[in-house]
This record gives C-alpha cells, sequence and structure tokens, in this order.
C-alpha cells in the first residue's frame, strides 16, 4: 500500500457534493482593496473580484486544489491550532474560531482568537498566518537591515474584524520551515485606514475601500456582470518592460527577458486560481 498515494487522492477527489449554492454572505478572506504600490502604480490587494464572484455563483472549478495545497492547509491549521494551545497554556485564552455576522455589512466571517491583554486591561483579537519560503522570511518577517511587513491581503481581513470586535487584533506570522516568527499590532484609525504597530499606512488601503468592493461585487452578482480581472496570468511585454527597468524580476527572469524581451510570466493570484482555466481558456476561444 502506498500511503502518501492513496492520501493525495483522497485529498485530489473528496467525497463532496457539488450543489448549486448563492452565498448569502461576504468573507473577510474575499477581501479586497484598491491601493498604490510603492512604485506609485494603482493596484489590487486581495481576492480577484472575477474569481470571488464565479465561487459564489458555485460555478465549478477547473483547477481546484491539489494534493500539495491540500496539504499546505492543513499544515497551517496545525500551526494555528500550536499557537492556541500555548494561549491556553499562559491562561491569556479568551476563545478561538469565533465566528461573527454582521447584518449591516452582510460580512460573515471568523477569528482565529481571542485573549485577554494585561498591558490594555482588556480583549485582544489574534489572526494566525504561516508561511515557509526566503521570500515569506525576507518581505514579511523581516531581514536584520530590512524590516518585514504584513500581506496586505491579510491586513485587510483583519481590518475587517477589527471594524466588528472593536478590539485591536495581532498579526502573527509563523515560518513552517525554520519556525521563525514575527507579528504585527493592528489598529484602524477613525478615517479607517489602518496602523501597523502605530504607525499609520497611507497608501489607499481603508475600511471604507474594502466595503466598496464588496459593493462592487454584489452589484454584479445582482445583475450578472462578470467582474473585469484584477491580475494578469501573463504580462503584456510592455508592462514586462516596465518590471525591468524598476528591477522587478528575479535574476533569471531578467536574463531571459533582455535575451528574449518576452517572458510567459504574470501574477501568482491568476497562477493559483482555482478558476484559471475557466477565466482565461473561455474568453481565448471566442
Amino acid at each position: 500500500m502506498k500511503l502518501i498515494k492513496l492520501v493525495d487522492s483522497h485529498l485530489e477527489n473528496p467525497c463532496h457534493i457539488h450543489i448549486n449554492t448563492r452565498r448569502v454572505a461576504n468573507y473577510p478572506s474575499s477581501a479586497s482593496c484598491f491601493y498604490k504600490n510603492e512604485y506609485g502604480e494603482d493596484a489590487i490587494a486581495g481576492k480577484c473580484l472575477r474569481a470571488v464572484y464565479w465561487s459564489a455563483k458555485s460555478v465549478k472549478e477547473t483547477n481546484p486544489v491539489t494534493a500539495r495545497g491540500e496539504r499546505i492547509f492543513g499544515y497551517a491549521k496545525n500551526v494555528e491550532r500550536f499557537e492556541v494551545e500555548q494561549y491556553k497554556l499562559l491562561g491569556i485564552w479568551r476563545g478561538n474560531n469565533v465566528k461573527f455576522f454582521d447584518p449591516d455589512l452582510n460580512i460573515s466571517g471568523e477569528a482565529d482568537a481571542i485573549i485577554y491583554d494585561k498591558e490594555i486591561n482588556g480583549l485582544r483579537g489574534v489572526e494566525i498566518k504561516s508561511g515557509y519560503d526566503y521570500k515569506f522570511r525576507k518581505d514579511v518577517l523581516g531581514t536584520p537591515t530590512k524590516p518585514g511587513k504584513p500581506k496586505y491581503d491579510h491586513l485587510i481581513q483583519t481590518m475587517l474584524y477589527i471594524d466588528y470586535f472593536k478590539i485591536p487584533f495581532n498579526l502573527v506570522y509563523i515560518d513552517r520551515g525554520n519556525a521563525a516568527r514575527g507579528e504585527y499590532d493592528i489598529t484602524m484609525n477613525s478615517d479607517g485606514t489602518p496602523n501597523i504597530d502605530g504607525k499609520k499606512l497611507n497608501i489607499g488601503i481603508s475600511f471604507q475601500g474594502i466595503i466598496a468592493r464588496f459593493k462592487e461585487l454584489e452589484d454584479c452578482l445582482k445583475d450578472n456582470v462578470i467582474p473585469q480581472r484584477d491580475f494578469q496570468l501573463r504580462y503584456s511585454k510592455d508592462r514586462l518592460e516596465v518590471l525591468s527597468k524598476t528591477k522587478r524580476l528575479g535574476k533569471k527572469q531578467a536574463e531571459e527577458f533582455e535575451k528574449n524581451k518576452d517572458l510567459d510570466f504574470g501574477v501568482f493570484q491568476c497562477g493559483y486560481c482555482n478558476y484559471k482555466d475557466y477565466c482565461w481558456k473561455r474568453e481565448e476561444s471566442k
């Protein structure tokens, strides 16, 4: 018996019945928001509105999560459970997997944990995330010479929790490969902008911007209008030229682009999207 093959097959073909149901609420993990990146360009943080639209319409996935992906999700949940168990042992645990529903904004979510913070003599929320590679450690956890920062999709998700629970949240990051770790104290200002470790992030991300995107999604669902793509599976030559000039290509990518003036390269959001083939091939066939 080959156990890995057996488990992989189960993970990729679970005994789920596909039922067409209309999603009744918006989820923090599906949130998104416009912002200005460090190059002054308009960018999107969070989920692609088109992918969320198809999920809400119960369109069957053309690119479901692989066994490797399911394992990664499972390991991430174990990291979360381990951290929560430590909060219990410390005596600061007040709840975990705390579900909520905001009827005014039609948002349904689940906070990873709620703890007691003696420094503020009150409650604090915790959102636990994990990663596992050099880029994660460099960009999110930071290096001795360059501080890291939370991923913006995690930030906007946490902002929705802060608005509902009216308490500060910590974004806790754990590296699944070597147990490196870091955290960020997230609060929100009266104008809807976030603070990271007490410093205001003023790049366009705001609570109002997140809600506006949810409203756009709901309008599209109501009118049966497919939203525009937020990301590109394959960058145009003009876009690649910009990325090359601003040194945003990896070493091998830069060498190949310099040689061929083209690359089969795009954003990871498209590459790992559950609707990748449905999104791109359906329009190529028109």
